[in-house]
């Protein structure tokens, strides 16, 4: 169906997973190599995966470390090329409330559904939940994502992280869509953006995998469609009619 209906996906990290590396060295370019036409180690993403999951067009996030401020925080929003993930002070918690959600039908929007653990995984929840209590018990500020995962490793020695699964994702999207409505859900991974992912939707390449399950549990091809990327295209074409409209009216009372 991918092949067909090429999935657009919202979010992933790729970018900033890949500055990281350029860090390690110095920040110097000249001194790493990127091939992202093979597979690449250590990452979720890369061109042949990208293919076999049917990834057709991606977003990329882009945010500002918490750790900078003034003019760091400044010249880093102005690299808009060089997206990562969302700020380090958002995890847990970003969820889309129902009350929200259920208004997207009023203005067309898109919620973009994300595979991070914690997000989709109560289980995941609740031992990130602990990891953040055990960070303020250590006297770390549990809202800055460096300092929790800082101590993750040491935590997660006699306490295991749970792993998500495809089913819990597929929950998750269906969840959206019983609140949103079938036209106001679409996929954001997240990929090179979490270390942790579901069981089943290791990197970009898996996709096919969700998509199967959902069509397993009822969903139309057109739903698929419409998840994959219709609906985000339907949002931005609504988004440059308006601008079109608003600058014609703008320029006509001039």
């Amino acid at each position: 169906m991918l092949r067909r209906l090429p999935l657009i996906d919202g979010h992933n990290d790729l970018p900033w997973a890949l500055r990281g590396r350029t860090e390690e060295k110095g920040g110097d370019l000249s001194q790493v190599v990127f091939d992202l036409e093979s597979p690449a180690t250590g990452l979720h993403t890369d061109l042949p995966r990208l293919a076999a999951g049917g990834v057709g067009a991606q977003f990329w996030s882009v945010y500002v470390p918490a750790s900078r401020a003034g003019d760091a925080a400044v010249g880093g929003r102005a690299r808009a090329d060089r997206p990562g993930p969302p700020d380090d002070r958002a995890l847990p918690g970003a969820v889309v409330p129902d009350d929200v959600l259920s208004r997207l039908a009023d203005n067309g929007g898109v919620c973009m559904v994300t595979f991070v653990p914690a997000f989709v995984s109560p289980e995941c929840a609740d031992w990130m939940a602990g990891l953040k209590a055990e960070a303020a018990r250590r006297g770390l500020d549990p809202r800055n994502l460096s300092q929790v995962f800082g101590i993750k490793a040491d935590y997660e020695r006699g306490r295991p992280l749970p792993r998500a699964t495809l089913a819990q994702v597929a929950d998750h999207v269906e969840h959206v869509r019983n609140i949103a409505g079938v036209e106001h859900v679409g996929l954001g991974g997240d990929f090179d953006g979490t270390d942790d992912v579901a069981a089943g939707l290791e990197d970009v390449s898996t996709y096919p995998a969700l998509f199967a399950e959902l069509l397993r549990r009822g969903w139309t091809e057109p739903d698929c469609a419409a998840l994959a990327g219709g609906n985000l295209l339907r949002a931005l074409r609504s988004a440059e009619a308006f601008a079109a409209d608003t600058a014609g009216s703008a320029d006509a009372a001039r």
